[in-house]
């Protein structure tokens, strides 16, 4: 139904019209139809797929937001378009019955040397995500900012923490998790003025007992 604001503009749907006030105006458009045939079976499984990865990613955007922006334009709807379309790589299984690979998936994207030996353990209510540190080299620097992640995908949560690349460990805080949530564990590092990235590393499913 259109609102009438003034003799020549409106909001809302008239006929097969849509008037729309945005920032630059007043604008009109055609209202979109609906499609006259069903979906096919491919169409269905496109779109499970792209639902499935949106999900997995939302939580993540902020990180995805840095990881991503590097690599062509700074937005943060580029850098989390790119994200996405690497991220339907990682869907494996025949559809309906879908599901994400997280070795597969990727926070960052970039030419920084990634981490060396990256591994994770968990002691008492903390994950202690560490790496073997090294000099600077054209693409490594001591001060570069190493991101960690703890990522329980089910609920959503995300825990991240940061340190130099030449302190060789992270410490993330995950005690406030109930027993038995499983944890996907990543790790990147970040060039000291944000614009380059290395290639984020999945460091495995760690699961609180």
């Amino acid at each position: 139904m259109a609102k009438l604001i003034d003799l020549l503009t409106f909001s809302g749907t008239l006929g097969d019209m849509v008037g729309c006030v945005g920032p630059n105006g007043f604008y009109v458009r055609k209202r979109p139809k609906k499609p006259a045939k069903p979906p096919t079976a491919r169409q269905l499984e496109t779109r499970a797929k792209m639902a499935l990865v949106t999900s997995f990613l939302a939580p993540l955007r902020e990180l995805i937001y840095l990881g991503f922006a590097q690599r062509g334009p700074a937005s943060k709807a580029g850098a989390m378009g790119r994200a996405v379309s690497h991220a339907l790589q990682a869907v494996v299984g025949t559809y309906p019955d879908l599901s994400i690979d997280p070795a597969l998936i990727r926070l960052s994207r970039g030419n920084k040397d990634r981490l060396i030996s990256p591994a994770v353990r968990l002691e008492g209510g903390v994950l202690r995500v560490t790496w073997i540190p090294h000099g600077n080299a054209m693409n490594a620097f001591g001060d570069d900012t190493v991101y960690a992640v703890a990522y329980h995908a089910r609920d959503g949560v995300v825990i991240a923490g940061t340190d130099t690349r030449d302190a060789g460990e992270v410490h993330l805080n995950v005690s406030s998790g109930p027993p038995g949530s499983r944890l996907l564990v990543y790790a990147f590092a970040a060039e000291r003025d944000g614009q380059r990235c290395s290639d984020s590393q999945f460091l495995g499913e760690i699961t609180i007992p």
